[in-house]
């Protein structure tokens, strides 16, 4: 069944451009008939000055009264033609000549005459001769042009012979075009079908989820396999990626079910312990055991509220409510939160604010919130002696540096920090949090029209930069 779509298809496009070069021919056989017909036109109007016509409308110059003589018109003529004028009597005899040659002899005999007029004369002249009738009198008058600016040729052929010559000529075009069809024939089918094929299978493997192309890049279509085979190799790599985004989901489903389903566990535990009559409880058990509740509910809420401000700064829901705030005074604020909380106020936080100040126009609740994620993801994943320092430039853009000497992430991690399905491979499994920190960040900065970069090497410590339009 290939082998005959192929097949099919080898035929089209040959047919095709067998249809395009007849029209072609048919029309280039058509123009060389219009520019003939202008040529005849041409010719035509050129016949009515031509010598031998001229000289059959010089008689008018001529004028018999008592003496022969040539009106000013005619010898403009001559002079112009570099020409001479002969006239003779009934006897071949001259009787009147002008601008004529000493070569040219005063008298001829007929058969002289009709073999200079058919052979021009001592090769030097050709000749042109015409008859006047004067009183009764018939006169010859012969007007001759240097031969190296006008030459006549006889040509002498049978009719018959020459329509049978054209027949053939024209039996000899028709074969010849025949032949040259098959031929062009024969080598299109190869030289355009064979590599419009490979297009077609390359465009067949692609429809059915096969990517790995490979088509040699060569021939007239090599721009288009080059660029098959980057739409294969980057189909592959979006199916690679769509893999890897799938499998990181499908993980992160797992981690934040896990998640979910721990704290949920304890309150459903202390739940049911607390309504089971057979218990009593004392007053500082039931605030131990409510806090507890009450924590691992606020850890269900946070999971639930960072899944819900991911979806929002996905579909742009969350308009930004901009004010010009100084970068320095948004710092030491975050700081100051992050120290005064009890899990994090023995750890090393240091900020290095800038001399002066630095305004930016941000929406400063989302902005605290991103900065926030990112200095708490680098107190949370490190040890209790890391150092975490946060310092402030100004270029063409505010830019905030956030530094930790801590363990480091693995380059094979880095690429999917801000991704929102992605917890790194070096985060211990005790350290609740939904995975969506950072990918809540990136939200962030991106909606501000900034830019947010993470460089980090293992054992040396991690970097995040955050730019944003002053």
């Amino acid at each position: 069944m290939k082998k005959f779509r192929q097949w099919k298809t080898n035929i089209r496009l040959t047919n095709t451009f067998l249809i395009v070069f007849i029209l072609i021919t048919v029309f280039v056989i058509v123009i060389n008939i219009i520019f003939t017909g202008l040529g005849v036109v041409s010719y035509n109007k050129i016949t009515n000055t031509d010598p031998e016509t001229l000289t059959r409308k010089f008689k008018e110059y001529i004028s018999f009264n008592k003496t022969i003589s040539i009106k000013d018109r005619g010898k403009t003529f001559l002079t112009d033609n570099n020409a001479w004028l002969q006239i003779l009597d009934d006897n071949l005899t001259e009787v009147y000549s002008t601008y004529k040659p000493s070569s040219i002899p005063a008298s001829y005999t007929t058969f002289k005459l009709l073999n200079n007029f058919k052979y021009d004369i001592n090769k030097s002249y050709t000749i042109f001769v015409n008859n006047i009738n004067v009183d009764n009198h018939e006169y010859i008058y012969v007007i001759g042009y240097p031969l190296e600016e006008i030459a006549k040729h006889t040509v002498v052929f049978k009719p018959s012979m020459l329509r049978n010559a054209i027949q053939k000529l024209g039996l000899l075009v028709t074969l010849d075009l025949i032949l040259i069809v098959l031929v062009l024939y024969i080598l299109l089918s190869r030289k355009f079908t064979t590599p419009i094929n490979k297009i077609i299978g390359g465009i067949d493997n692609l429809a059915k989820g096969n990517y790995n192309i490979n088509l040699e890049n060569k021939g007239i279509f090599k721009h288009v396999f080059y660029n098959l085979n980057q739409l294969g190799e980057t189909l592959n790599k979006s199916l690679a990626s769509r893999k890897e985004v799938e499998n990181i989901r499908n993980e992160w489903i797992s981690s934040i079910s896990h998640d979910l389903k721990t704290p949920l566990s304890s309150i459903r535990g202390f739940a049911e312990l607390l309504k089971n009559p057979d218990y009593s409880f004392s007053k500082d058990e039931l605030i131990e055991y409510s806090n507890i509740i009450w924590s691992k509910s606020m850890h269900i809420e946070n999971l639930i509220n960072d899944l819900n401000l991911t979806n929002k700064l996905k579909n742009k829901l969350i308009p930004l409510k901009l004010a010009r705030i100084d970068v320095n005074d948004l710092l030491e604020d975050i700081v100051l939160q992050i120290s005064g909380n009890p899990l994090y106020s023995n750890r090393n936080i240091d900020l290095q604010k800038s001399s002066s100040k630095i305004n930016v126009n941000i929406d400063k609740s989302l902005m605290e919130r991103a900065i926030n994620n990112i200095i708490i993801n680098a107190l949370k994943h490190n040890d209790d002696n890391v150092n975490v320092n946060i310092s402030i430039n100004k270029t063409s853009t505010a830019n905030i540096i956030i530094k930790d000497n801590g363990k480091g992430i693995p380059q094979d991690d880095l690429k999917h920090v801000f991704n929102k399905y992605y917890r790194g491979t070096n985060t211990s499994s005790d350290i609740e949090g939904s995975g969506l920190g950072m990918a809540i960040a990136k939200s962030i900065v991106t909606s501000h029209g900034g830019i947010i970069s993470i460089d980090s090497s293992i054992g040396v410590g991690t970097e995040v930069v955050i730019s944003i339009r002053l």
